[in-house]
């Protein structure tokens, strides 16, 4: 995967998460129109090759073209229903145009709202992307089935085989799209807390907001989520403090770690500290809270 795929799919994962945890966007200057700056960060790699070294995405605006802008056109006044060929012939072209590196802003965005709008109908030409032999594609397909959330049902199986991907952002996408399916707990949990250990905070980030979907049923993974308390990232951190104390007294082996924190950091993290020990252990709550 060459670096401006690399970089796009990092904005693809961002998106998924911040729709679904409804939290501000969980890349660093990301904002929240992930899909306007994909589509400057795609532009501006294919125009000025030099700046793909940035760590920030530009905002040069390139003029749309004529054909994207037909694209875009289809996307937005058709309003004949379409039978599930021409929708799913639809979906693919739309996919496509997510995946071209000479993609403008428009055609992107655009491309986009095409799959959202189709909804069920996107999802046969989404989970059959998810074996193509292109990284870029499987994530594609991931962060859209992940926005299409409970829509997107029907791609459950093909979901959970991307699970064990070559690709940690295809794994990220994937487990987030079952995070808003019922019943998908038991096989997504353990997926999330695995990308707790990651080495990119910001998939540590994504893992830890889409967690923030369960209580109870995450008990067995407590040694991993106490684990994640050391983490240095505040965003990290808390949803998984909070996690704990809706996992209850199965919480107890990260009573000790979260009265230090209670105690230690100020703000939000402590304050939900002391809220998760309250659930955990009442007593635990009332104790010094020194270590």
């Amino acid at each position: 995967m060459n670096r401006h795929e690399a970089r796009t799919s990092r904005w693809m994962m961002c998106w998924a998460g911040c729709c679904l945890t409804g939290a501000s966007c969980l890349l660093v200057g990301c904002g929240s129109e992930p899909a306007t700056r994909v589509g400057e960060t795609a532009s501006t790699t294919e125009s000025a090759p030099a700046a793909e070294d940035s760590n920030t995405a530009t905002t040069a605006a390139v003029p749309p073209a004529a054909e994207p802008a037909r694209i875009s056109d289809e996307a937005t006044t058709e309003s004949v229903p379409l039978d599930s060929t021409a929708d799913r012939q639809r979906a693919e072209e739309a996919l496509n145009r997510l995946v071209s590196p000479g993609s403008d802003v428009a055609a992107w965005d655009a491309a986009q709202q095409t799959l959202l709008d189709l909804g069920p109908a996107a999802v046969p030409a989404l989970a059959a992307a998810l074996s193509d032999s292109n990284p870029m594609r499987r994530e594609m397909a991931t962060m859209i089935l992940a926005l299409l959330g409970p829509q997107a049902e029907a791609a459950v199986p093909q979901l959970k085989l991307v699970l064990n991907d070559s690709s940690e952002f295809v794994r990220a996408n994937a487990a987030a799209a079952l995070t808003q399916i019922p019943g998908q707990a038991e096989t997504v949990i353990p997926v999330l807390t695995r990308l707790l250990q990651s080495s990119d905070p910001e998939l540590r980030k994504m893992a830890a907001g889409n967690l923030a979907f369960f209580g109870p049923e995450a008990a067995t993974h407590v040694p991993q989520l106490t684990a994640a308390l050391e983490d240095q990232e505040p965003d990290v951190v808390l949803p998984v403090v909070e996690l704990l104390g809706r996992i209850g007294p199965a919480a107890e082996p990260a009573v000790s770690r979260l009265q230090q924190i209670a105690f230690e950091r100020p703000g939000s993290v402590g304050e939900a500290a002391s809220a998760a020990l309250q659930q955990i252990r009442p007593a635990a709550g009332e104790t010094e809270s020194t270590p």
